[in-house]
């Protein structure tokens, strides 16, 4: 199931306890109980890939539509998904391009009675990103809230609407690009200050920095937009205007010495040579280098 229970809580609570990770809380279970999930020891890869097989037939003689299969690494992911492609399971599933994204959530406030301007729109798919199910999860709210108005303003997005950690990530990266660095340090310490990990901010500032590298050299080879969002698996709308005017403000070297800096950080962390807030500072002050792009 995707919605979360008691009972999966509490196997996960089992499973996190093993692998404790500083800086993360723990969670407190939703009031809503399910079956009770099942570990499934197999003796080998081969023996383990056909009770996936088995038990995904099985689901689908039950009457089940979507079936998510989760592997630890992309590698293990990319095996399963060719073992099971032959059997007739696997539906792939491509993100949305910009015109069929923005539809589809313009339709999810229509159908709740809400109507939403494009400017406003924007700036609400700005915040939730493209996953759908974040995307409906904030349209809810967010329809529930503004029901009486019937129109969703700007400030009502603002009011309600969360902005999740790769988001605020990118505004510390674009921060840094506006010649911000104090910004940019200001709002990594008040992710510090809501109990953030600094390892994991870490992480996603190397993958924001890989991104914005991509779409900056793809976009030196006169590619346009559209081709860019389909190499780098990106949406179109966010490619367009998110990460090509922040790659083009930064020097192609400075993305460069930037991911060199993050995996460096990483590894004076792990060394016990910096603390891993003084890395995650580091990175930013030295991307601030980088900045304004006048050529490569």
């Amino acid at each position: 199931s995707y919605r979360n229970t008691v009972e999966i809580l509490s196997l996960a609570r089992r499973v996190a306890g093993r692998y404790p990770i500083p800086g993360i809380r723990e969670t407190h279970p939703v009031l809503r109980h399910g079956e009770k999930p099942v570990i499934t020891e197999a003796g080998s890869e081969k023996e383990r890939l056909t009770m996936i097989r088995e038990q995904v037939e099985a689901w689908k003689r039950e009457g089940f539509h979507s079936i998510a299969l989760i592997e630890k690494t992309a590698e293990q992911a990319k095996k399963l998904y060719k073992a099971i492609r032959d059997r007739g399971l696997i539906l792939p599933c491509e993100n949305l391009d910009d015109r069929t994204l923005r539809s589809w959530t313009a339709g999810l406030f229509k159908t709740r009675g809400v109507q939403i301007n494009a400017r406003n729109l924007d700036y609400f798919l700005s915040r939730t990103g493209t996953d759908m199910f974040n995307i409906l999860t904030e349209a809810e709210k967010l329809a529930a809230y503004t029901s009486q108005q019937g129109v969703v303003e700007a400030r009502d997005i603002e009011a309600v609407c969360s902005i999740h950690l790769e988001d605020r990530i990118f505004d510390m990266i674009d921060a840094v690009t506006a010649g911000n660095v104090d910004t940019a340090l200001a709002m990594y310490m008040e992710l510090i200050g809501l109990q953030t990990a600094p390892q994991p901010i870490l992480a996603l500032i190397e993958r924001q920095l890989r991104i914005l590298l991509q779409v900056r050299e793809l976009s030196a080879s006169r590619m346009d937009y559209s081709e860019i969002a389909k190499r780098t698996g990106q949406n179109a709308y966010f490619v367009k205007n998110k990460y090509l005017p922040a790659a083009l403000r930064f020097r192609e070297k400075a993305l460069e010495d930037g991911l060199r800096s993050c995996v460096q950080a990483d590894q004076d962390y792990k060394s016990g040579l910096i603390s891993d807030r003084l890395a995650v500072e580091m990175v930013l002050v030295k991307l601030s280098g980088g900045v304004p792009a006048h050529g490569k």
